[in-house]
C-alpha cells in the first residue's frame, strides 16, 4: 500500500518517531514540508543547520512505513489529519507524495528572481515525487515584505542577492539532505532563473555537490552581469573551478542569458574541459517550464525535465 497524504498542520516540536526506516518491502510516504530550520544560537545542531539560518524552507521528504503506520499517520479511526514526526522544528507544513525505496537521494532546488513562491514550492512535490529528498531554502527571507513579490523587489534594489550568503545557505541545506537517516550520501542541485546563475557558481564553490543543473541562468557573463559588492565576481570567471557534471537548458528566445551569452559559457567550459551538457529549445523563451505563466512550453518542459531526472538517476543514484 503507497501512501499518499495531502494536509496542512502547524505542529510544533517533532521527533522522528513515528516514521519507520526505509525498507524494500515497505510503501512509500511522501511529504512535502514548508518548515523554519533553526539556526545554531536557538538548539539546531551545528552539524545538520550551520549556516542555513532560520530561513524559510520546502521540504521534501521520501519515506517509508507500513500499513499500521500509515494508518496511524492518517488518522484513519479517528478522522485526524496527519501527525508526522520530524527531527526538527516545524512552524508550517504542507504534505505531499512520493513514490521509492531508500537509500535515497538529495536535491537542492534554488529557486528563481521572482522569489520562494509557489511555483517553487510545487518543483520541491514534483521532484520529491520522482523518489527524491529535496529542499529549497527560501533566500530572500532576510528581506523586507509580505510576499515572494515584494521581497524579490527588496532584492532587486539591493543589488542581487549576496553571493556569500546564498552559498552558505545552500551549504546548509546541503549538510540537512546528508544528515537525513535515510540519505544515500549523494546530493545534486537544480535552480531556475537568477538560482540557474546560483547553480552554475555553486558547480565551482560547493565541490562537494555531485551534480548541478543550471536552467536558463541570466547574468552568468559580464556584460550583462554588472559586478558590485554582493556578486563581485561573474560566475563565467569561475569556470576553472568547476569540480562537477553540469546540466544546461536554455530558450533560444530567452534575452538573458540569450544565444550569444549561452555560446559564451558553453566555450569556457569546453576551454577547460568540464564535465557538461547544453540542451536549447526553439520556440522557448525564459522560464518556459513555469506553468503559472504564458511563458510556458508544454512539450519544451515535458522533455527538459525528463533530461533532469535522467542526468539525477545518472548523478545521483548511479
Amino acid at each position: 500500500m503507497a501512501g499518499m497524504l495531502f494536509g496542512k498542520c502547524k505542529p510544533r516540536h517533532f521527533q522522528n518517531k513515528a516514521i519507520a526506516p526505509p525498507s524494500a518491502t515497505s510503501p512509500s510516504l511522501g511529504l512535502a514540508l514548508t518548515a523554519r530550520i533553526p539556526s545554531v544560537d536557538q538548539g539546531g545542531p551545528a552539524s545538520q543547520w550551520s549556516k542555513l539560518t532560520g530561513s524559510d524552507c520546502q521540504i521534501g521528504l521520501v519515506w517509508q512505513c507500513d500499513k499500521e503506520k500509515y494508518n496511524e499517520l492518517r488518522g484513519h479511526d479517528r478522522g485526524e489529519r496527519p501527525r508526522l514526526r520530524l527531527r526538527t522544528r516545524i512552524n508550517r507544513g504542507l504534505f505531499g507524495s512520493a513514490a521509492g525505496c531508500g537509500p535515497i537521494s538529495g536535491v537542492l532546488v534554488c529557486h528563481h528572481m521572482p522569489g520562494w513562491d509557489e511555483w517553487t514550492r510545487e518543483v520541491v512535490r514534483k521532484i520529491t515525487s520522482r523518489g527524491f529528498n529535496a529542499i529549497s531554502p527560501n533566500l530572500h527571507s532576510r528581506y523586507d515584505g509580505n510576499t515572494a513579490q515584494e521581497r524579490s523587489q527588496a532584492v532587486r534594489s539591493s543589488d542581487g542577492q549576496v553571493d556569500e550568503q546564498v552559498l552558505a545557505d545552500l551549504g546548509g541545506g546541503e549538510r540537512w539532505l546528508r544528515d537525513l537517516p535515510t540519505a544515500n550520501g549523494k546530493v545534486g542541485l537544480i535552480g531556475f532563473c537568477s538560482g540557474g546563475r546560483v547553480a552554475y557558481m555553486a558547480s565551482a564553490k560547493i565541490p562537494s555537490l555531485d551534480c548541478t543543473v543550471d536552467c536558463w541562468g541570466g547574468n552568468v557573463t559580464a556584460p550583462p552581469a554588472k559586478p558590485n559588492d554582493n556578486q563581485p565576481v561573474p560566475p563565467i570567471e569561475m569556470t576553472a573551478d568547476i569540480t562537477v557534471p553540469l546540466l544546461g537548458l536554455f530558450g533560444n528566445d530567452d534575452p538573458n542569458p540569450d544565444t550569444a551569452q549561452v555560446d559564451v559559457i558553453e566555450a569556457a567550459l569546453k576551454e577547460h574541459g568540464k564535465d557538461y551538457d547544453f540542451h536549447r529549445y526553439e520556440d522557448a523563451g525564459h522560464a518556459f517550464f513555469n506553468w503559472h505563466n504564458e511563458r510556458y512550453r508544454p512539450d519544451q518542459a515535458q522533455d527538459g525535465w525528463e533530461r533532469v531526472f535522467a542526468f539525477f538517476d545518472k548523478h545521483l543514484r548511479g
